[in-house]
Protein backbone atom coordinates (compact mmCIF):
# COMPACT_ATOMS: atom_id res chain seq x y z
CA UNK A 1 0.00 0.00 0.00
CA UNK A 2 1.49 3.56 -0.92
CA UNK A 3 2.24 5.71 2.14
CA UNK A 4 1.05 9.35 1.64
CA UNK A 5 0.71 12.71 3.29
CA UNK A 6 -0.71 16.00 2.21
CA UNK A 7 -0.74 19.56 3.69
CA UNK A 8 -1.85 23.02 2.19
CA UNK A 9 -1.27 26.64 3.19
CA UNK A 10 -4.65 28.24 2.54
CA UNK A 11 -2.66 31.98 2.98
CA UNK A 12 -0.29 31.29 0.40
CA UNK A 13 -2.96 29.17 -1.57
CA UNK A 14 -0.15 26.28 -1.99
CA UNK A 15 0.06 22.63 -1.51
CA UNK A 16 2.42 19.83 -0.68
CA UNK A 17 2.86 16.42 -0.13
CA UNK A 18 5.30 12.91 -0.67
CA UNK A 19 3.64 9.48 -1.99
CA UNK A 20 5.76 6.26 -1.59
CA UNK A 21 5.50 3.48 -3.56
CA UNK A 22 8.06 0.59 -2.90
CA UNK A 23 6.03 -2.13 -5.40
CA UNK A 24 8.32 -2.95 -7.84
CA UNK A 25 5.64 -4.25 -9.89
CA UNK A 26 4.24 -0.39 -9.66
CA UNK A 27 7.72 1.03 -11.24
CA UNK A 28 8.20 2.30 -14.67
CA UNK A 29 4.46 2.31 -15.47
CA UNK A 30 3.67 5.79 -15.67
CA UNK A 31 1.30 5.43 -12.52
CA UNK A 32 3.02 8.08 -10.48
CA UNK A 33 3.87 10.42 -13.21
CA UNK A 34 -0.60 10.11 -14.03
CA UNK A 35 -1.36 10.68 -10.68
CA UNK A 36 0.92 13.82 -9.84
CA UNK A 37 -0.66 15.07 -13.09
CA UNK A 38 -4.56 14.34 -12.45
CA UNK A 39 -3.33 16.09 -8.82
CA UNK A 40 -1.92 19.06 -10.09
CA UNK A 41 -4.34 19.75 -12.23
CA UNK A 42 -7.31 19.05 -9.25
CA UNK A 43 -5.52 21.51 -6.93
CA UNK A 44 -5.15 24.14 -9.29
CA UNK A 45 -8.54 24.10 -10.81
CA UNK A 46 -10.78 23.33 -7.32
CA UNK A 47 -8.25 24.86 -4.73
CA UNK A 48 -7.04 27.91 -7.05
CA UNK A 49 -3.62 26.56 -5.46
CA UNK A 50 -0.82 29.17 -7.04
CA UNK A 51 1.68 26.56 -6.60
CA UNK A 52 2.77 23.15 -5.55
CA UNK A 53 5.99 21.78 -4.89
CA UNK A 54 8.04 18.44 -3.92
CA UNK A 55 11.38 17.59 -2.80
CA UNK A 56 13.49 14.47 -3.07
CA UNK A 57 16.96 13.45 -2.39
CA UNK A 58 19.18 14.49 -5.45
CA UNK A 59 20.21 10.67 -6.25
CA UNK A 60 15.92 9.33 -6.30
CA UNK A 61 16.05 9.52 -10.18
CA UNK A 62 12.42 7.98 -11.09
CA UNK A 63 11.78 10.80 -8.74
CA UNK A 64 13.43 13.52 -10.99
CA UNK A 65 11.83 12.26 -13.79
CA UNK A 66 8.37 12.15 -12.66
CA UNK A 67 8.80 16.15 -11.52
CA UNK A 68 10.24 16.61 -14.81
CA UNK A 69 7.36 14.88 -16.68
CA UNK A 70 4.80 16.34 -14.35
CA UNK A 71 6.10 20.07 -15.79
CA UNK A 72 7.62 20.96 -12.26
CA UNK A 73 11.05 22.70 -12.27
CA UNK A 74 14.26 22.61 -9.65
CA UNK A 75 14.15 25.78 -7.93
CA UNK A 76 17.18 25.22 -5.31
CA UNK A 77 18.56 22.68 -2.77
CA UNK A 78 17.95 22.15 0.73
CA UNK A 79 21.32 21.27 1.81
CA UNK A 80 21.80 18.20 4.56
CA UNK A 81 18.35 18.57 5.25
CA UNK A 82 17.25 15.06 5.38
CA UNK A 83 18.12 11.91 7.55
CA UNK A 84 18.16 8.66 5.37
CA UNK A 85 16.86 5.13 7.69
CA UNK A 86 21.35 4.74 7.64
CA UNK A 87 21.32 8.32 9.51
CA UNK A 88 23.39 10.17 6.87
CA UNK A 89 21.79 13.54 6.36
CA UNK A 90 21.58 14.70 2.56
CA UNK A 91 20.55 17.83 0.69
CA UNK A 92 17.10 17.66 -0.87
CA UNK A 93 16.02 19.25 -4.39
CA UNK A 94 13.29 21.27 -4.27
CA UNK A 95 11.28 21.33 -7.04
CA UNK A 96 7.67 23.78 -7.73
CA UNK A 97 5.14 24.54 -10.18
CA UNK A 98 3.51 27.41 -10.75
CA UNK A 99 0.14 27.91 -12.39
CA UNK A 100 -0.12 27.94 -15.52
CA UNK A 101 3.51 27.18 -16.30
Amino acid sequence: MPEYSLFHDESLRKCGGFVKLNMKEWANKGVLTKALKVFTDFCFKNYGFNKLFLRTHETNYPARKVAAHCGFEIEGTIRRDYKTTTGELVDLLCYGKILNN
